[in-house]
């Protein structure tokens, strides 16, 4: 008889734990109810902004003797929230400044626009020298 009891009084103890416990995890999801709705409140009170749109990829190469020229570059854009995927050196003759090149693909001659006109560089199609590169905007430093 004492073993039945000592059964039932775990298992009543058991029980209160896990009421307790359940207790805390629904006074937890009113206050995350009570947070969704304030934060959904102040999101439709204010003006709607529009997700923003993916940006082409860009990388940046350095074409110069200056140390750190593409890096430099690559700050400056992804500051302006461009996705700059690579970084590094290149040897291309023939480049006076500064360039942004673009590609044949669909977006690309804008995205390139956009690049050279935040960084103040001229924007050319690719040349054959780049031809190898992956699809995106490529953006060689002379400094």
């Amino acid at each position: 008889m004492v073993m039945v009891l000592l059964f039932l009084g775990v298992v009543f103890l058991l029980v209160g734990f896990q009421a307790i416990g359940s207790d805390d995890d629904s006074a937890d999801q009113s206050s995350a109810v009570a947070t969704t709705t304030a934060t959904s409140t102040t999101k439709t009170s204010a003006k709607a902004e529009p997700a923003p749109e993916a940006k082409a990829d860009v990388r940046v190469y350095n074409i110069s003797d200056v140390p750190g020229a593409a890096e430099t570059t690559a700050n400056r854009l992804r500051e302006a929230r461009w996705n700059v995927t690579e970084t590094g050196n290149l040897t291309l003759e023939g480049v006076a400044g500064t360039t942004v090149f673009f590609g044949e693909a669909p977006g690309e001659k804008e995205a390139a626009e956009a690049v050279g006109k935040a960084i103040q560089a001229p924007v050319e199609p690719r040349r054959p020298e780049l031809s190898e590169q992956p699809p995106g905007v490529i953006v060689v430093v002379t400094g």
